[in-house]
C-alpha cells in the first residue's frame, strides 16, 4: 500500500503507477489511473514551456555563497528546468535557494524528496520555508526533525492553478506552529539554476521530475507517545514571544552541531548564515544568504539555563525594562575570531550586568530614561545601523548583517555605471533612430509631391489627347474637301 510511506518504508512505492503516455491513453484516463491507484496527477506540460531568466548579479551571489565542491550552472538557452537534469546536477529555483537551502542538502529535504519521489525544483519557495523553520525549531529544542514528525505535522499537496506540476506543504489542522509564510514571489519559476554536486555525491541519485504525488492520505504517520508529546513541545510556541514560531526569525536559526544539520557541512566549518527577513522581491534571493557558519545563541527565557524541553517551550509575558546599549571602543583592534565574536555580542542591546573585564573601562554607556518599547528583532536593527556609522564594523560582520561589504558595494557601483552606460548608449541610438525616421517622412512627402506632380501632367496630357481625338474627325473632312478643290483645279 502507498501509506507505507510514512511509517514503515524508506525506499519507494512498490506499485508507483507509470508515466503519462499521451500515445496510448488520454490525459483524463491518465489521471483518473493515478487517483485509483492513490496519487495525484503533477502534469508537466506547464513547466516544460518555462525557460530561465537569472541575471549576472544573482548568478554571482549564489556563486559566491556556494561551499567548495558545488559548481553553479547556467545556460540562458536552458528550455526548462526538467531537461538538463542529472543525478549529481539538480535544479533550484534561485529564490528557493534563498529560503532556507544549505549545501550539503539537509537530510530531511532529501527524505522527502525520495519518499515522495520528486526533486527540490518541485517544491514551491514557501514549501521549502516551511521545511527548513522545521528543522530549525526542532533542533533548538533538541528534537529529531525526523520524516515521521514533518509529515505528522504538514501535508505535501499537489500545486494548484498557476502552479501546476509543483508540490506545496500545509500544516495540518490543529498542529500548525509556524506563522504564516509571505505570498509567492512572482515569477520564481523563471528563475532557475542547476548546482553541480562534488564527485561522488549524488544524495538525490534515482529521482528525476515527478508527474505524479503520493496522496497525502497514504502519508499520514500512524499517531504515537513520542510524535504527540514532541508536537505538544513545538505548539507551545516561540519562547520568547509565547506565539507561533515566525519564519523569518527561524528559517536561517541553526546552531552548531544540532539535529538536522549535516555533520560533513559543521566539520569543513560552514552553515548557514544569520536569520533574517526572507521575502524577496522581483527574484531577488535572501539577503543574508551565506552558506557559512553563524552561531545563534540559545533563546532561553531570563535566569534559564538548563531543565527539560518542556520547561524551554513556556509561555511567559516580556515584560518592558530598562537597557544599556554599550558601544564598542574606536582603538580596540580585534584579535582573533572568538574575541570579535565576543565583540560583535557586546554591542547588542542587552540587560546592565555588573563586569569586572578591563575593556568595559574604556566604553561609553548611556542608558535609556524610560522603558524600552522596541521589540528585539527592532533592537538588533537600529544598533547594527548605529555601530554601522561608528565604524565598528568589519566587512565580513556587516556582510553577515545583511550590510553589504565595502568590495560588494563597489562592484554594484561598478555594474551601476554599466548600466548607466548602456543605458546612454541605447538612448543615442534612438535618437539617431528618430532622425533617420525624420529624413524618411521629409523624402516620403516630397517623394509624393513629386508623384502628384506627375500625376497632373498625365492628366493634362490625357486631356489634349481627348480633345485632339474629339476634333480630329473634323479636320479630317475639311482637308478632304480642301484637297479635293485642289485637285479639281489642278485637272482644268
Amino acid at each position: 500500500m502507498p501509506g507505507q510511506v510514512a511509517t514503515e518504508r524508506d525506499g519507494p512505492v512498490d506499485d508507483e503507477p507509470g508515466p503519462y503516455d499521451p500515445e496510448n491513453e488520454t490525459r483524463d484516463a491518465w489521471e483518473e489511473r493515478l487517483h485509483a491507484a492513490g496519487y495525484f496527477p503533477l502534469p508537466t506540460f506547464y513547466v516544460l514551456d518555462i525557460p530561465s531568466h537569472v541575471s549576472k548579479i544573482a548568478l554571482n551571489k549564489i556563486r559566491r555563497r556556494l561551499p567548495d565542491g558545488y559548481t553553479l550552472l547556467y545556460e540562458p538557452n536552458w528550455p526548462n528546468i526538467v531537461e538538463p537534469h542529472r543525478e549529481d546536477r539538480i535544479g533550484f529555483h534561485t529564490i528557493s535557494l534563498g529560503a532556507g537551502i544549505v549545501f550539503p542538502l539537509r537530510p530531511l529535504l532529501t527524505e522527502v524528496c525520495h519518499a515522495f519521489r520528486i526533486l527540490p525544483g518541485q517544491i514551491i519557495p514557501n514549501a521549502h520555508r516551511y521545511l527548513h523553520s522545521f528543522v530549525n525549531i526542532c533542533s533548538h529544542h533538541k528534537i529529531e526533525p525526523s520524516l515521521r514528525l514533518f509529515l505528522f505535522c504538514f501535508e505535501v499537496l499537489p500545486g494548484g492553478t498557476g502552479c501546476e506540476g509543483f508540490v506545496y506543504f500545509k500544516g495540518r489542522t490543529g498542529r500548525k506552529f509556524i506563522s504564516d509564510v509571505p505570498q509567492s514571489n512572482r515569477g520564481w519559476k523563471e528563475k532557475f539554476v542547476f548546482i553541480e554536486f562534488p564527485p561522488f555525491v549524488t544524495p538525490l541519485a534515482g529521482l528525476k521530475w515527478n508527474d505524479h504525488l503520493l496522496n497525502h492520505e497514504y502519508a499520514t504517520p500512524t499517531t504515537s507517545p513520542d510524535l504527540e508529546a514532541s508536537l505538544e513541545i513545538l505548539l507551545h510556541g516561540d519562547p520568547l514571544t509565547g506565539r507561533k514560531y515566525n519564519y523569518g526569525s527561524w528559517v536561517w536559526r541553526v546552531e552548531s552541531g544540532g539535529e538536522g544539520t549535516s555533520q560533513a557541512h559543521d566539520a569543513a566549518g560552514r552553515g548557514v548564515p544569520s536569520p533574517g527577513n526572507t521575502a524577496e522581491a522581483e527574484g531577488n534571493s535572501h539577503p543574508d544568504m551565506e552558506f557559512e557558519e553563524y552561531v545563534m545563541p540559545e533563546d532561553k527565557p531570563e535566569g534559564e539555563t538548563g531543565g527539560s524541553q518542556i520547561g524551554a517551550a513556556k509561555t511567559f509575558t516580556v515584560q518592558p525594562e530598562t537597557v544599556e546599549v554599550h558601544d564598542l571602543d574606536d582603538d580596540e583592534p580585534p584579535t582573533d575570531r572568538s574575541k570579535e565574536k565576543g565583540k560583535e555580542k557586546t554591542g547588542r542591546r542587552q540587560k546592565k550586568v555588573a563586569t569586572t573585564h578591563p575593556s568595559y573601562a574604556k566604553k561609553r554607556t548611556r542608558s535609556d530614561s524610560e522603558p524600552a518599547s522596541q521589540t528585539i528583532e527592532d533592537a538588533f536593527v537600529n544598533l547594527g545601523l548605529r555601530l554601522k556609522e561608528k565604524g565598528e564594523i568589519g566587512p565580513y560582520a556587516a556582510e553577515q548583517l545583511g550590510m553589504g561589504s565595502p568590495s560588494e558595494v563597489a562592484w554594484l557601483k561598478k555594474e551601476k555605471e554599466e548600466l548607466a552606460l548602456i543605458l546612454k548608449s541605447q538612448g543615442d541610438e534612438l535618437i539617431r533612430l528618430s532622425g533617420m525616421a525624420g529624413t524618411m517622412k521629409a523624402e516620403n512627402s516630397q517623394l509624393k509631391e513629386e508623384n502628384g506632380r506627375l500625376m497632373d501632367e498625365v492628366s493634362e496630357a490625357k486631356r489634349e489627347m481627348a480633345e485632339k481625338e474629339e476634333t480630329f474627325p473634323g479636320r479630317a473632312a475639311a482637308w478632304v474637301e480642301e484637297n479635293k478643290a485642289d485637285a479639281a483645279r489642278g485637272e482644268k
